[in-house]
């Protein structure tokens, strides 16, 4: 019984070293042999560097595989990265890969993304034939700012450097003559005699102010100001009084014309009279009075 139990202990004890042993294989052999996934392979036609085996594939930040390695394509001209990819293989044929880098850790890996619509694929033309599908790359961030300050520097060159010269020697030719024109020789004159006027206007201030005749001339000041106040308040008093003048003479004219109406119905009446007489002098006589009013 004991021999069995002592064959028992010492087969569990193998059974633990064993398992110990796989799960350190496991830990120190690479990862990418036991990575799932499809193979692909992706050039570059840049450095690569600070990108390494194992490091880390991700599409749009979440990670899908692994690096196996890095090495020369056949033909020597570029840089050969086969992938182990965790994607159907209908969306590994509309992605791009690109080197990234973590701005935490400086770790380079590579970024998968899909192609917009409106992107020209890179392509290289290849005097082999790869091993598996390819996956097309683009240009690093910093390789894109080279490349556009390349652009800059080319259109630059292609561009007439030395009509650009000779049109801003023209234009500072005629900027001089302007300078040294008569035009400008008036502007100064005129300004020159803009400061004589000032600088005789403040001799003559400073003059006033070294007579000690300011507190005279704000006195002056002061009376001619009380002078033209009572002018003004006399003035004030003639207007009233016109006023009251044409208010008389619009009663009085409405007096006369009262008066003229009168004068007017009463010749009337005695034209009346006159034309009846002429008329029937017999009554001045024996005529008798006109008939009274109703209301008599």
């Amino acid at each position: 019984m004991a021999f069995y139990r002592s064959k028992l202990f010492w087969g569990v004890a193998a059974l633990v070293g064993l398992v110990l042993a796989a799960y350190g294989v496991i830990r120190l052999i690479p990862g990418k042999y036991f990575e799932q996934g499809d193979r692909y392979v992706t050039y570059f036609d840049e450095s690569v560097q600070g990108l390494q085996e194992d490091s880390r594939v991700r599409y749009r930040g979440v990670d899908v595989g692994v690096v196996m390695g890095i090495r020369l394509a056949p033909d020597q001209k570029l840089i050969e990265v086969p992938l182990k990819l965790r994607l159907k293989k209908e969306v590994a044929k509309e992605v791009v890969a690109q080197l990234k880098v973590n701005p935490i850790s400086g770790q380079v890996y590579l970024e998968l993304d899909r192609l917009r619509p409106d992107e020209k694929v890179r392509t290289f033309k290849l005097a082999f034939t790869p091993k598996y599908p390819v996956i097309p790359s683009r240009f690093a961030d910093i390789q894109k700012a080279l490349s556009g300050l390349n652009i800059l520097v080319e259109k630059f060159e292609e561009a007439d450097a030395k009509g650009i010269f000779d049109q801003v020697r023209s234009t500072v030719k005629q900027v001089e003559v302007f300078f040294r024109g008569p035009r400008m020789e008036s502007i100064l004159e005129k300004v020159e005699g803009t400061m004589g006027n000032l600088q005789s206007s403040t001799g003559s201030f400073d003059k006033i102010l070294a007579s000690g005749r300011v507190e005279e001339v704000l006195t002056e000041a002061r009376d001619t100001l009380k002078e033209t106040h009572t002018t003004l308040t006399k003035a004030q008093g003639v207007m009233t009084r016109m006023d009251e003048a044409v208010g008389r003479t619009g009663s009085l004219a409405a007096e006369i014309k009262a008066t003229n109406d009168n004068l007017r119905h009463a010749t009337e009446t005695l034209d009346t009279l006159v034309n009846r007489i002429n008329e029937r002098p017999s009554d001045l006589l024996f005529g008798k009075p006109s008939p009274g009013r109703f209301n008599e």
